[in-house]
């Protein structure tokens, strides 16, 4: 799956359920990068996956030496945020609800980018658009996450939104008894657009993970440990 008019001069997919292969592109396990980057017209690049853990570190690659020149790449590393500076070289993050989110820079550069309520709150995509040199000029496309139709938590989660997103009321409405939804999405756009992205550079797929078909989108709420997993990548053409 990809998104109209994001990033013409890069290459970018939301690989979902049954668009490689029949059934789940994968669970938890081996990623099948060289179909993946085949499917994307990106034969003999590396794709770049890490250990992903809801936090904002971010790894970059290619990996450069003391010497500035191409160092080894060793993976997988601890990051929810991957950047991409030169050619043959994608990046990708995992996901079965968390929000995915691919940014093309004017430069060539790129970044995928794995956010969850924890990420967003600890800054990760902040993290991601600082090391891209700013959100001036970036382009992002949202991909399928888990919507506020669906994302149901309890108070101490709501609290740390509120906290986070003052004046928003958090993002969040009432549920059932003590639970309330929360707006992924919607957070993550308010985020883009106050570092500086145009919000008419900014793309949504626009589908809850959880009660979308279950023969397209991957949903750890709605599976549990038998949901299979999605990939979204990007990376130069």
């Amino acid at each position: 799956m990809t998104l109209p008019d994001f990033a013409p001069d890069h290459r970018h997919a939301f690989v979902l359920r049954g668009t490689a292969a029949p059934g789940p592109l994968f669970r938890p396990g081996p990623v099948p990068r060289e179909q993946i980057l085949a499917r994307m017209d990106l034969r003999g690049a590396t794709l770049h996956l890490a250990r992903q853990v809801h936090g904002a570190r971010v790894a970059e690659y290619p990996v450069s030496g003391a010497d500035g020149a191409p160092g080894e790449i060793s993976e997988p590393v601890e990051a929810d945020a991957l950047v991409a500076r030169a050619p043959g070289h994608a990046v990708g993050v995992v996901t079965a609800d968390c929000l995915p989110i691919l940014l093309a820079a004017k430069g060539g550069a790129c970044a995928a980018v794995h956010a969850g309520w924890r990420g967003l709150i600890a800054g990760v995509i902040e993290a991601a658009i600082e090391r891209l040199g700013g959100g001036s000029g970036l382009e992002a496309a949202i991909g399928p996450a888990i919507g506020p139709c669906c994302f149901e938590v309890g108070p101490e989660v709501v609290a740390r939104f509120a906290a986070r997103f003052p004046g928003s009321a958090g993002f969040a409405r009432g549920g059932d008894g003590d639970r309330s939804l929360i707006d992924l999405p919607g957070a993550a756009r308010e985020i883009l657009v106050t570092c500086g992205v145009d919000s008419g550079h900014i793309r949504e797929a626009d589908l809850c993970t959880r009660c979308r078909p279950e023969g397209l989108l991957e949903s750890y709420r709605r599976d549990g440990k038998t949901a299979g997993r999605m990939v979204a990548v990007i990376g130069r053409a």
